[in-house]
């Protein structure tokens, strides 16, 4: 689920893509990027479909299971952002499916997961 609307906890979503997800978990769960033990490189790609329109993100969250029963963790997370360069041809190579607008949107930091 991403949700639009910085990195802010009980954050109200302004926009929950899917849409239909607002309320609702999903069939399925992973414990990318946030359940490793060790640094790994996420890529996460929402087709333009999904939106309205071309919007601006000033806040990104992040949803667990409700289930979930874990405790917090500490993790250092940057988070790049852009558009793609083509949502037919999805490369497994991250760099090749960036476009010209690609770039830093939160730079490096220590964070406190809940």
């Amino acid at each position: 689920m991403l949700s639009t609307g910085g990195l802010a906890q009980n954050s109200t979503p302004g926009v929950v893509i899917p849409q239909n997800m607002d309320t609702s978990d999903g069939s399925g769960s992973t414990n990318i990027p946030f359940g490793r033990a060790v640094p790994l490189r996420f890529q996460a790609v929402y087709d333009g479909s999904l939106f309205s329109g071309p919007l601006s993100i000033s806040t990104l969250a992040l949803r667990h299971d409700q289930g979930f029963t874990g405790s917090g963790k500490r993790v250092s997370l940057e988070i790049h952002a852009g558009t793609l360069a083509s949502m037919a041809n999805l490369q497994a190579v991250f760099a090749a499916n960036r476009g010209a607008d690609f770039g830093q949107v939160f730079a490096q930091k220590w964070i406190d997961l809940p």
